[in-house]
Formats: C-alpha cells, sequence, structure tokens
C-alpha cells in the first residue's frame, strides 16, 4: 500500500498541490469505486 501510494505523493508534491487536501478526495475516489 505504502509503494502504491508514493507515486501519488510525488506527483502532489511536483505539481504543488496539498496532500492534506487531496488525499480525502482521492481516498473517496477510490472507496466510491469498490463499492459501486
Amino acid at each position: 500500500m505504502g509503494l502504491k501510494k508514493l507515486p501519488w505523493t510525488i506527483f502532489f508534491h511536483s505539481t504543488g498541490f496539498s496532500l492534506a487536501f487531496l488525499e480525502p478526495l482521492l481516498l473517496s475516489n477510490v472507496l466510491g469505486m469498490l463499492t459501486a
């Protein structure tokens, strides 16, 4: 899980986005796809 998350962390940091804001959105999207 940590290894899967690493590219996203690098991507968000390199584009200057805030992980504190985007990570909950990403998790909710993933959970939404899994439960759909």
